[in-house]
């Protein structure tokens, strides 16, 4: 949903028909909302509440899209919203110190996909202070481009590239810095 006419369809659609919208939104992103809700909980019950939670507001909130972005970013946003309000309110956001000394040396993606499992990466990258685990996964495992978190996050470009960097770093610490290039 990327050209106007496609997001100005949809927005016309939401004004005839919103259970429908609501309904095909359920069916396509069920799953990756409850995935982004458990990467911050942790825990698949309250991911599953929060996910319910979401879909809540989505509906109330549906014949508001303006448009002005993609469905998939504004949906992605009340998501992150919800899970961080969630957070806050019961006490689980801690202030997240990084270590300075992280290593500076790059290492690629592929060599990490070669070498371990996808469960050891989602072991770290939940061990990951999560302002640097929301951006690795949307950029990862959502495939979402640096301009789309920039967006959803509310935060400039930049500043998303050098989270995904140290949040990078980060893993390659938590793997015994055993991930090096070359």
């Amino acid at each position: 949903m990327s050209s106007y006419e496609d997001i100005k369809g949809l927005t016309d659609n939401i004004k005839l028909n919103k259970d429908k919208v609501f309904e095909d939104i359920v069916e396509e992103y069920s799953n990756s909302i409850i995935r982004l809700c458990y990467l911050q909980t942790g825990d698949l019950n309250e991911s599953e509440d929060l996910a319910q939670e979401v879909f809540l507001k989505i509906y109330k909130n549906l014949d508001r899209f303006k448009g002005n972005s993609s469905i998939y970013t504004w949906i992605y946003k009340v998501t992150i919203n919800t899970c961080f309000s969630y957070l806050k309110k019961n006490g689980k956001i801690v202030k997240e110190e990084l270590n300075r000394n992280i290593p500076n040396e790059e290492f690629t993606e592929e060599i990490v996909l070669n070498k371990y499992s996808r469960e050891e990466i989602r072991g770290w990258l939940f061990k990951t202070p999560a302002k640097y685990r929301i951006p690795l996964y949307m950029y990862y495992f959502e495939e979402m481009k640096i301009t789309q978190i920039a967006e959803i996050l509310e935060s400039n470009e930049n500043t998303i590239k050098t989270r995904i960097r140290r949040g990078k770093e980060y893993i390659k610490r938590c793997s015994g810095g055993e991930i090096y290039e070359g």
